[in-house]
């Protein structure tokens, strides 16, 4: 999730870092490449990542930035 005042974060000095993954079927990909259309956006009612895949990766990235982050 995003939120509106995530900037505000890094304003206070406060390291920060967005990440937005998504996943989509191979197939639906393939077929958006090959009509050059666009597949739909975070926040649009169309979007809709494979769920699966997406979590996984989302957790595999999350946890190895996590691990990078200095301590404090």
């Amino acid at each position: 999730m995003i939120f509106e005042d995530f900037a505000e974060f890094n304003l206070a000095g406060i390291p920060s870092v967005d990440l937005s993954v998504a996943a989509v079927k191979p197939e639906r990909f393939a077929a958006a490449q090959q009509s050059g259309t666009p597949l739909p956006q975070l926040r649009s009612a169309a979007w809709a990542p494979d769920h699966a895949p997406t979590l996984k990766m989302a957790m595999v990235v999350e946890t190895t930035e996590l691990m990078e982050l200095p301590a404090h």
